[in-house]
């Protein structure tokens, strides 16, 4: 019996939201942060964010890849103007 989780898409992708459920909350206080720093200084937001996910890059890649995309899944990633 084989009990690896890539043979199972359902196990996979239930261990997958899991992994992301995690990384969201994980990232809460800096999605609270960047919220702030715009709120104060709305001309800030583009180069707000490029610092945050700089931040997290600093992480090996595969926590650091998932984390960013925890941080950016929000509209922490609509750098346009508002």
């Amino acid at each position: 019996m084989n009990t690896t989780i890539g043979n199972d898409p359902l196990r996979r992708s239930l261990l997958k939201g899991s992994v992301d459920l995690l990384c969201l909350v994980i990232t809460t206080p800096l999605t609270l942060l960047f919220r702030l720093v715009v709120l104060l200084a709305p001309g800030l937001k583009e180069t707000s964010y490029q610092g945050f996910t700089q931040l997290l890059s600093l992480l090996p890649d595969p926590p650091g890849v998932i984390l960013r995309r925890a941080l950016s899944s929000g509209d922490l990633g609509n750098t346009g103007s508002a």
